[in-house]
């Protein structure tokens, strides 16, 4: 894999977690890590990506239930709405993906 290794050739953890969190990616990275059996995450960094991927799947979950609350209300006043980006691609999407896009 294509990942970040610092100077003695260990993977430099450290960069790869602010890099995926300034990209918006962390839970992204944590689904992909699972797969890869040959990555082994320190424990502090595997921490640091579950807190990610399930802190973006709680807050997704909210955003998720006030954008059918905004659905619905607008069906019952039959205001066209077309939900966009993020919460239109997770609106439909399987629950297992809505743990790791963020909506927002």
């Amino acid at each position: 894999p294509a990942l970040a290794r610092a100077s003695n050739g260990a993977y430099d953890w450290p960069y790869l977690l602010a890099a995926a969190e300034r990209q918006g990616i962390t839970a992204l990275l944590r689904q992909w890590l699972a797969g890869e059996d040959a990555i082994v995450a320190p424990d502090w960094a595997r921490a640091t990506l579950d807190a990610a991927y399930w802190g973006q799947h709680f807050g997704n979950r909210l955003l998720l239930d006030e954008l059918r609350s905004l659905l619905a209300h607008a069906a019952a006043a039959d205001l066209p709405v077309m939900p966009l980006k993020g919460a239109a691609l997770l609106h439909g999407a399987g629950r297992a993906r809505r743990r790791e896009r963020p909506v927002i």
